[in-house]
């Protein structure tokens, strides 16, 4: 009877999951929606990383390059030396070498140590050994090789060059001068990847080269790239030109900034286009001019000079013939005395000193000649559209700050009118229809709405299972908990039954004890035959 009671007493409860994946997955459940959450995005984060871990051990180790841009004789060394080391190694496109990550440092050691001496340019340490019996034309031609490769080192320490070359021609000097041709160079480049050479980055390079030979000018320099890209020919000097062209630009620009920026503070931004052509004349002009001064003037010098003279003429007498013209009047003819004269000459001469000014003026080497603004500003139209008073004072803004000179024939031309892209947009037809889902803006916001709807979708389905399973784990609590208190309700006895139970114990606890005190040896038998009975063991 006791056993079919406790078995009836026993409460019904789930039977556990079965196995170690149903414990699990019973444990998940009763947790709280956060925690299962959390739980989740963990799980999902090593799935992920154990992917990728299994995706590269699969593909392999990542390779890096290790060398970049070699030529074959010097690819054909870096392998030996890679081989030697005992390094996995990849050849790929444009002479790059690649190893693995983990065997970066070390291919970089053993490149370094195994192409010392090969494949690299020749500088003046080829002088450091020097050979008995060396002739003179060796001694030549390897200062020429030192010169080139010294020349090929400093180019390559520019910032876009990766490698560089030169190639140098010197002639013999000749015994006259007009027998002597020019010397001249080539250089080619190899640029880093994604680097370009500005105009005057090439003429540093020519003139570098130009400073480091005797007799040779910038102008007999080529520079070529590895695309075999002319960046500089023989003769070419016409770089001048495009700085010209270059800081014209620059003097259009700033103008156009600042006729912006002084009428954007009265309309707005954004709603000023200015556009500035300038004719500049880049001619150097060299004025001379001399200035004399009549009214500042010093006697320098004065000389007088006077002369005077006196003569008195003879006149012919006597009879005519022969004898009277003889001298001494041979002859017997007589001569009468004429009359006599005096003349004086005086001569006076002053020397003055004039004040002279000369003046040397030398034009800068840019010059205005002419100049032409015009400007465009946002208006509205009808009663919106800026007044032509606004447009004037506009102008003559316009007029003072790019300072502009009329006599020159400077012109400026300011227009007040709407810009097209509020024009468009006020006049603009929505798409309706298949017309806006043809359009790629369209097609790529539906795009973005399904990829958020679907998270939304997954987001609302893993709240609704998780709130789901907690309100099944509540019910399902409080049936058991329900169930166990009907139980204990049913086997449990009344107050009455348990008030009569502890009465009858108590009375048999006092009829025991009085009569254990009375025959101790009958109870000291029965405490005795309680213990074998309690001990089955014993008993048997």
């Amino acid at each position: 009877m006791a056993d079919e009671e406790q078995t009836t007493t026993t409460p019904e409860t789930p039977a556990p999951p079965q196995g170690l994946g149903g414990q699990i997955r019973g444990t998940f459940d009763t947790l709280p929606a956060a925690q299962q959450a959390v739980i989740g995005l963990v799980a999902v984060a090593i799935l992920v990383g154990f992917g990728t871990l299994i995706f590269n051990q699969a593909v392999g180790e990542s390779m890096r390059a290790v060398a970049r841009g070699l030529l074959p004789e010097d690819q054909q060394v870096a392998v030996t030396a890679l081989e030697t080391e005992a390094i996995p190694y990849e050849l790929a496109e444009g002479g790059t070498i690649l190893v693995p990550s983990s065997k970066i440092h070390e291919a970089t050691i053993a490149l370094a140590v195994g192409s010392s001496g090969t494949g690299k340019l020749v500088g003046f340490e080829i002088f450091d050994q020097s050979e008995l019996g060396r002739s003179s034309f060796a001694e030549k031609v390897n200062y020429h090789r030192a010169l080139e490769g010294e020349m090929s080192r400093t180019i390559q320490h520019m910032k876009s060059v990766d490698r560089a070359r030169v190639h140098l021609v010197i002639p013999e000097r000749r015994l006259f001068e007009e027998d002597e041709a020019e010397p001249s160079a080539s250089v080619v480049v190899t640029l880093a990847p994604s680097a370009s050479l500005a105009r005057r980055q090439v003429e540093a390079i020519r003139t570098l080269v130009a400073s480091g030979v005797e007799r040779l000018s910038a102008q007999r320099v080529s520079v070529v790239d590895q695309s075999g890209t002319m960046l500089a020919a023989l003769e070419d000097g016409d770089w001048h030109a495009d700085e010209s062209l270059e800081h014209q630009s620059k003097f259009e620009r700033n103008l156009e900034r600042r006729v912006v920026r002084l009428l954007e503070t009265v309309v707005g931004v954004g709603k000023v286009r200015a556009q500035v052509a300038a004719d500049l004349d880049f001619s150097t002009v060299v004025e001379t001019q001399e200035k004399y001064d009549p009214e500042s003037q010093v006697i320098r010098s004065e000389r007088e000079k006077l002369e005077s003279s006196a003569s008195q003429d003879k006149v012919a007498a006597g009879v005519p013939g022969a004898g009277s013209n003889l001298p001494d009047n041979f002859g017997g003819a007589n001569q009468a005395a004429g009359g006599g004269s005096n003349a004086e000459r005086s001569d006076h001469i002053k020397n003055y000193e004039i004040d002279k000014s000369t003046l040397r003026r030398e034009t800068p080497h840019a010059r205005v000649d002419r100049l032409s603004v015009a400007v465009v500003v946002d208006s509205g139209l009808g009663a919106d559209a800026l007044a032509p008073a606004v447009v004037d004072q506009m102008k003559s803004l316009v007029t003072k700050a790019v300072g502009l000179n009329t006599t020159r024939g400077d012109e400026v031309e300011v227009v007040a009118m709407p810009f097209a892209n509020e024009a468009l947009a006020a006049n603009v037809v929505a798409p309706t229809g298949l017309d806006a889902l043809l359009d790629p803006q369209m097609r790529t916001l539906v795009g973005l709405g399904a990829i958020a709807l679907t998270l939304l979708v997954l987001v609302v389905a893993f709240l609704r299972r998780s709130r789901r399973l907690a309100r099944q784990r509540r019910e399902s609590d409080e049936r058991e908990r329900a169930l166990f208190e009907a139980r204990l309700q049913e086997i449990a006895p009344s107050a009455n039954e348990l008030e009569a139970i502890h009465h009858e114990i108590d009375q048999l606890r006092e009829v025991a004890v009085s009569n254990s005190g009375e025959d101790i040896r009958r109870t000291a038998i029965v405490i005795r035959r309680w213990i074998r009975d309690l001990t089955p063991g014993e008993a048997a």
